[in-house]
């Protein structure tokens, strides 16, 4: 999974790739292997290689507030910028922030063109994301509970092509 996160007013591409009962976590050029178990309300016992601690975690909205070792660090989600010229034909975007209550595909599925692809709850309105074009779901960077961030990739999907050789949107 793919998520960016602002601390000081910088933003880092953090992604999370689940090992069985323990996560590889990359921050730029950094990796981490990391486990880590709930203690109690808001307490986790983290483990970092060698290193144990046991940090204390608040959200309020999209920012999360963790308290170690006598230090308080404010991280914030940040949305990935969506403009043209980084956009990637195949990425489907959310269109409004909320929360994932309903997801319709698998990766690997072939959806077509309108099919429901997620439901995203905001102010206990529901907004229905659809496929844009007939194509495979390659990647479900968001499983149901998820809050996401208008902008934010939701699915990666590969156009079938194979009709005219260009995808039909």
């Amino acid at each position: 999974m793919e998520m960016y996160y602002e601390h000081k007013n910088t933003v880092y591409k953090v992604e999370v790739e689940q090992r069985s009962d323990a996560w590889e976590i990359r921050i730029g050029e950094q990796v981490y292997n990391v486990s880590a178990s709930r203690l109690g309300e808001a307490h986790l016992q983290v483990s970092v290689g060698t290193t144990c601690f046991q940090p204390r975690v608040f959200c309020n909205g999209q920012k999360q507030f963790v308290f170690c070792n006598g230090e308080t660090y404010c991280l914030k989600r940040a949305v990935r910028s969506s403009h043209v010229q980084d956009h990637v034909e195949g990425e489907i975007i959310s269109p409004i922030g909320g929360k994932i209550v309903k997801v319709f595909a698998s990766e690997g599925d072939i959806v077509e063109k309108g099919e429901n692809l997620v439901i995203i709850e905001s102010m206990k309105m529901e907004h229905r994301v659809k496929a844009p074009m007939k194509g495979t779901v390659m990647r479900l960077r968001y499983g149901e509970g998820a809050i996401v961030d208008t902008g934010e990739v939701l699915v990666d999907m590969e156009p079938d092509r194979s009709a005219t050789g260009q995808a039909e949107w």
